[in-house]
């Protein structure tokens, strides 16, 4: 599992309609396309008020590549941010970071199950005798 942060800092005064577009349009192209959320946030302390941040989940690079590229063909899709945006863009920048989940994250499903597994207190959380965890994502 990989997973995809993605922050972005709305135009001055956009970010009610943002959420807006989320909620009443793009979690639902998202849906038919199969792509997952993970987390949704707005930022209440920081640098910055106008930031949205949210977290997809994807299997590989590979379902990343073809799920978002069919998200952002998709004509429902191009035709929502037209009409959201008719009035000046929503968004002024985008940053998109894909992240792996370290051996001892919480969300490594092999961290538990792993140290658990050996009496002798040896084995190291998320670092078993399988594959090497940068593999898992080919």
């Amino acid at each position: 599992m990989i997973y995809e942060l993605r922050i972005y800092r709305c135009t001055p005064g956009r970010v009610e309609s943002l959420l807006s577009r989320f909620q009443n349009h793009t979690f639902r192209i998202w849906e038919r396309h199969g792509i997952r959320q993970s987390g949704f946030w707005t930022t209440l302390i920081g640098k910055s008020s106008r930031e949205i941040t949210y977290m997809l989940a994807w299997d590989s690079l590979a379902e990343r590549e073809k799920r978002w590229k069919a998200f952002l063909a998709d004509p429902e899709w191009i035709a929502v941010a037209v009409e959201t945006e008719k009035d000046g863009p929503l968004v002024e920048d985008i940053s998109s970071q894909l992240l792996a989940p370290a051996a001892l994250a919480a969300v490594n499903e092999t961290r538990s199950t792993e140290a658990h597994a050996d009496p002798g207190g040896t084995a190291h959380p998320g670092r078993g005798g399988g594959a090497d965890e940068r593999t898992r994502f080919a």
